[in-house]
């Protein structure tokens, strides 16, 4: 495979496909690998570079030791997408169906046709399929899936459970809480590592990202390929919201000594980002909000560590979105306000008192 391709596949989305699989040699396996070959994988296929890239996988296909349901559950919560084939009404297809209904998994039918849906679900996207060689000629239904799959990534609406949209779906990112700041370590470095846009970085100090290794050379992998950079918002030393966050005054002081090197020390991660670290890497201060959160956000996904008067952020407890939750929005918001209250000028300011004489280049919106 050219550099090329693999590039695009490490960029493919993950479609798990759920089917009848019978035994090797059985009618029911023909009937699924021909539906797999010609409809599903060309279907998934981007045509062209508006279309989105996606890797299928069917239970069958893994080679992985372990238990195959609990792979195969886990594949349905961890999916972009599913495509079920409903033809003869298999047991374990319906259950796996309902499995990545509850998640509130975007969710594709194919039937044969002359078979009928059932009746809860005919009211949900089906495509009918015959292997009249024809169509299968002119990838006909492949080319159904395809624009259904483009519907499907044009509108991105908000996750909801199909049979209960009150109830939260399985899995759902808003109810991934850790007990401590500390074990989201490596879902954080993993989030700079396949961030594609920004990534952003909200806190008093973020003082010990910088003393992370891992997380240095995440960071120094990234910010090349990034398309917009990456954005540090960090507390000004004469922030007063820190005085009330903190539950003595020893605390304070130690926590202000700390912030008043923050700059330098991100200062010294951006010198190790290469020649273009300043046109790829923004710093403001922020000199009178309140942050309630550490954050590190990507375009898809964001660690929240909440500041706590009672405990120190590395026993706090954190919480794990993706940007299809409402909170991710929410957070969002949150930074760039707080982004648009702070200025360039005291960041500069800032660092240049730290030890250094290069001023920040003037920031753009994230």
């Amino acid at each position: 495979m050219s550099s090329q391709g693999s590039e695009k596949q490490s960029d493919a989305k993950f479609c798990f496909v759920i089917s009848p699989i019978g035994a090797d040699g059985s009618e029911t396996r023909q009937h699924a690998d021909i539906v797999y070959n010609c409809i599903i994988q060309p279907g998934c296929e981007a045509s062209d570079q508006s279309e989105v890239l996606f890797r299928c996988e069917r239970g069958d296909h893994k080679t992985a030791p372990g238990k195959i349901t609990d792979q195969i559950y886990e594949d349905i919560l961890t999916a972009d997408l599913i495509i079920a084939v409903l033809t003869e009404s298999n047991p374990n297809v319906y259950y796996e169906l309902a499995v990545a209904q509850a998640a509130a998994k975007r969710v594709i039918l194919l039937l044969q046709k002359g078979f009928a849906a059932p009746f809860d679900i005919k009211d949900h996207r089906i495509i009918y399929y015959d292997f009249d060689p024809s169509s299968i000629f002119h990838r006909t239904y492949a080319k159904q899936l395809r624009a259904a799959i483009n519907s499907l990534e044009s509108r991105r609406p908000r996750p909801i459970v199909p049979f209960a949209p009150h109830l939260t779906p399985l899995g759902d990112p808003m109810q991934l809480i850790g007990a401590r700041a500390t074990e989201a370590e490596p879902d954080a470095i993993r989030i700079v590592s396949e961030a594609k846009k920004f990534i952003r970085l909200m806190g008093y100090s973020m003082h010990g990202w910088t003393m992370n290794d891992d997380f240095k050379r995440a960071m120094n992998r990234s910010a090349p390929n990034l398309r917009d950079g990456i954005y540090a918002l960090l507390a000004h030393p004469s922030n007063e919201t820190l005085r009330g966050s903190m539950k003595n005054n020893e605390a304070y002081l130690a926590a202000k000594e700390m912030i008043q090197n923050s700059a330098g020390l991100w200062r010294g991660l951006l010198a190790g980002l290469g020649e273009n670290s300043f046109d790829r890497f923004h710093i403001r201060l922020n000199e009178k909000n309140t942050m309630g959160y550490q954050i590190l956000m990507s375009e898809r996904e964001g660690i929240l560590v909440p500041y706590l008067v009672s405990r120190d952020t590395a026993r706090s407890p954190y919480i794990y979105i993706k940007s299809e939750s409402p909170y991710f929005e929410v957070i969002s918001d949150e930074f760039m306000h707080i982004w648009s209250t702070s200025s360039d000028y005291a960041a500069a300011r800032a660092l240049t008192a730290v030890g250094g004489n290069e001023s920040i280049s003037s920031a753009k919106r994230p």
